[in-house]
């Protein structure tokens, strides 16, 4: 991956709210993949949204709530992650 074209700086650190642990390096992998399934599969297209008790993650921009339902949902990160790439490999 040509990471020259993100402006996202790949790096490993520890993101601490409420002494809660937020994102683990593990995700920002998982983060990075599906920066390289969007580029591949959605012309670049990728969404995150963190609400109070789930995450959510689309290789689409919501427009109303209906597509919002519709994004890949998981109680962390990581499970709406994983969904998201599971169908971007399955394309």
């Amino acid at each position: 991956m040509d990471v020259s074209k993100h402006r996202l700086l790949y790096t490993r650190a520890i993101f601490i709210v409420g002494g809660e642990r937020m994102i683990t390096n593990d995700d920002f992998e998982l983060f990075r993949n599906l920066i390289e399934a969007a580029d591949k599969t959605a012309d670049g297209h990728l969404t995150v949204m963190k609400f109070t008790t789930n995450w959510r993650v689309s290789f689409a921009t919501p427009d109303d709530r209906d597509t919002i339902a519709a994004m890949h949902v998981g109680k962390t990160f990581a499970e709406a992650a994983q969904k998201a790439l599971n169908e971007a490999h399955s394309r």
